[in-house]
């Protein structure tokens, strides 16, 4: 700390929280002092990602128990203001109630991604100021409101698993979208027998979609071709886990490894590379051509 002593306090905050991207060198300068524990504190805390746990026994489990528990030690009630990214993608057994408290008490939270269960209703009350992304599956079929506080500052929002009736979707477009007058971006990811859905939306945008992107099975691709879609439509093939090259595939840049997908959700990739950065390129370069 004495070298520290000669340098401008932003030019330290910045060392340490570089140095902290590591999680073990966090750990280790979290040890140095109180004031360089606070620093990497903020960079440490900052994505709580949950790829796969046991809620009984993994560490991340005991963490997220201390996290929600009535007596948090100090350090620990002061992550609840450094949380800005808390992504679940697998859980061993249920979850859902230290997920649900786990978000509520997470103050100044920007993002939130849950893959591994259906949003409850006991969600959708959470009301948080500071929520602009938030992604989740429809297992068990599409809201019918999005006009609970959860979704009230939504801007970016990803709806999973869509495989559901046509008059499912449509009640989402036509009520769904007008209770959500933040929200910019969107991603649907679709199944195959989403197509009349699709076909019935993409020729309506709302007015303040600023983007929309598609992720279906390749073998959608050439069903949608010669669509007229509303220029804001951004068409992806969604590529999961062990799956071969797709036969007759698009081009790279159509591609959208799942894996891609949940590292933009989860923080685990810089903001350049993230869905929504592709998204908007893709939006640019097929506004360039139009004109040219």
């Amino acid at each position: 700390m004495e070298n520290f002593a000669n340098i401008p306090v932003e030019v330290a905050r910045l060392i340490i929280e570089n140095a902290t991207s590591n999680q073990s060198t966090a750990t280790a300068l979290s040890c140095v002092s109180r004031e360089i524990q606070l620093w990497s504190d903020s960079v440490l805390f900052r994505n709580i990602v949950i790829e796969s746990t046991n809620w009984t026994t993994d560490s991340i489990a005991r963490f997220v128990r201390s996290y929600i528990s009535d007596n948090p030690s100090p350090r620990i009630y002061r992550a609840r203001s450094f949380v800005k990214t808390f992504a679940v993608k697998q859980s061993k057994d249920n979850g859902d109630d230290q997920i649900l408290r786990f978000v509520s008490l997470s103050s100044a939270i920007h993002t939130f991604c849950l893959w591994t269960i259906n949003l409850t209703p006991p969600f959708f009350t959470l009301d948080i100021p500071s929520l602009r992304r938030i992604s989740f599956p429809c297992f068990n079929g599409i809201p019918k409101t999005f006009k609970d506080p959860l979704f009230h500052s939504i801007t970016h929002l990803e709806l999973g698993g869509l495989d559901h009736s046509y008059d499912e979707g449509l009640t989402f477009w036509n009520k769904g979208m007008s209770s959500m007058p933040s929200l910019t971006h969107l991603i649907l990811n679709v199944e195959e027998d989403c197509i009349s859905f699709l076909l019935n939306i993409v020729a309506r945008i709302p007015s303040q979609l600023e983007l929309l992107l598609v992720l279906h099975p390749g073998e959608l691709k050439n069903r949608l071709s010669g669509v007229p879609f509303d220029e804001r439509v951004i068409m992806g093939v969604l590529v999961r886990f062990g799956e071969p090259p797709l036969v007759n595939g698009p081009d790279e840049e159509d591609l959208f490894l799942i894996a891609s997908v949940w590292h933009s959700w989860s923080g685990q990739i810089p903001e350049e590379n993230t869905i929504w950065a592709r998204a908007e390129r893709m939006l640019k370069k097929k506004r360039e051509k139009q004109v040219s």
